[in-house]
């Protein structure tokens, strides 16, 4: 609605003050286009074609300028082949969701994670990161009603939540994720405190381009350049 208005009553006003202005200042400077352009059409034009020319120039500038204000943006990217700069959370609203899941970065981070005291050192300096808000992570919570199904027999799974920070003070992984088997890897991936209240989450994602832009040195025998683990699943993904 605001668009409309904008669009089809500011401009347009805005048109007929930039028109009136200008033939003022033209008046002002001696010079009458609407006197000059009925000599052009008519011999002896009288007050009222000139007052009619006046006018219809009026309306001619009025519609110029609307259709100039109109066409800015793309007058000003053939002008200067860029578009206006987008300020704030826009700009980068997609370089931040749940497209890396949990298991993905385990494997980023050490492809050896398999072994258990590797992928607690590694669980623990992730659960550090998400802790203290420098890692965003999501996940499915996981429902007393986790098998119910819908009409047509699909199970029912609930929307992500994006978990905040301070459940971690208070929750493990279960490191169910590292494994292949589907089963597993379909279980809880977090534990909370008994008694605490709070949910157990499965399908935990985080940001891949956050991970990559974290500092992962306080892991043991850090791999974050090792893509040999995506190298592998590609190869794996393909012969399927």
């Amino acid at each position: 609605m605001l668009k409309v208005a904008v669009d089809y009553v500011l401009k347009p006003i805005i048109g007929v003050i930039v028109g009136q202005i200008f033939l003022a200042l033209c008046r002002w400077k001696g010079w009458q286009p609407e006197q000059v352009l009925g000599e052009l059409l008519m011999t002896s034009p009288s007050p009222e074609a000139v007052q009619v020319i006046y006018w219809a120039l009026s309306l001619l500038m009025a519609i110029g300028v609307w259709a100039f204000l109109s066409r800015w943006p793309k007058i000003r990217l053939w002008l200067f082949g860029t578009k206006k700069p987008t300020s704030g959370p826009a700009q980068n609203q997609h370089a931040d969701g749940p497209d890396m899941t949990i298991r993905d970065l385990f494997f980023y981070l050490d492809t050896d994670v398999m072994d258990e005291p590797r992928w607690l050192a590694v669980g623990q300096v992730v659960r550090d990161h998400m802790a203290l808000g420098r890692l965003r992570c999501w996940g499915r919570p996981v429902r007393d009603d986790e098998w119910v199904e819908d009409l047509v027999g699909n199970p029912v799974r609930p929307a992500p939540d994006k978990i905040s920070k301070t459940y971690w003070q208070r929750a493990q992984f279960t490191y169910l994720f590292l494994s292949d088997d589907p089963i597993a890897g379909a279980a809880p991936h977090t534990s909370p405190d008994l008694n605490s209240g709070l949910p157990v989450y499965r399908d935990l994602k985080v940001s891949k381009a956050q991970a990559m832009s974290l500092d992962w040195s306080d892991i043991p025998k850090f791999r974050a350049k090792n893509e040999v683990y995506f190298a592998d699943r590609r190869d794996r993904e393909g012969e399927e």
